[in-house]
């Protein structure tokens, strides 16, 4: 899989903290606050041992995204507004099969209902880590609680349709900013 972080850019009378970035490294969203950039666990903190990345980072108030139970709700909640189709939920405990008595009895709307989630938080308290989800186009997509989106393929090197692209826009964006993103 390929991984971005997602971004948010909080000063916006600065230049932009990914134009410091090779252009094949990031993905910016319709809004230029809203972006993200290519990611590797094992790399990441040595990104920020460039003086002038780190500098800009903190002078443009970059902020990294922290996707919460309440976020995840929200995405799987509105997944069809994203081209979305829900796969697998995990949990910091295990996934969803693991917390589930009768999956038998469930079918795949109800095992990834609102109502089911909950349930599962609440009775166990545990938090979600990640969702997995399939694309328009048949592209697995993973977002994981350290705000960090999985592709398939190099986001860079899929074919997207205009619609997916869409998609995938307001998805990072409606992490970053909020419901509003989709005027509902």
């Amino acid at each position: 899989m390929f991984f971005y972080k997602i971004l948010k850019q909080e000063v916006s009378n600065k230049s932009f903290f990914y134009e410091l970035l090779k252009s094949d490294s990031y993905f910016v969203t319709d809004n230029p606050l809203s972006f993200a950039i290519s990611y590797n666990p094992e790399t990441y903190n040595d990104f920020f041992e460039n003086d002038l990345i780190y500098d800009c980072y903190l002078n443009a108030s970059v902020k990294q995204l922290f996707i919460t139970n309440q976020k995840f709700r929200t995405i799987l909640k509105y997944k069809d507004n994203f081209g979305l189709r829900i796969l697998n939920c995990k949990f910091d405990e295990g996934d969803i099969d693991d917390f589930l008595d009768n999956d038998d009895f469930l079918d795949k709307n109800e095992k990834f209902s609102i109502e089911t989630i909950d349930s599962i938080i609440k009775d166990t308290d545990n938090r979600i880590s990640d969702t997995v989800y399939l694309t328009g186009s048949g592209e697995q997509l993973v977002l994981q609680k350290n705000g960090v989106i999985g592709f398939d393929k190099d986001l860079k090197n899929m074919t997207l349709d205009d619609e997916e692209r869409l998609n995938i826009v307001k998805l990072i964006d409606t992490l970053n900013f909020g419901l509003k993103v989709l005027k509902l």
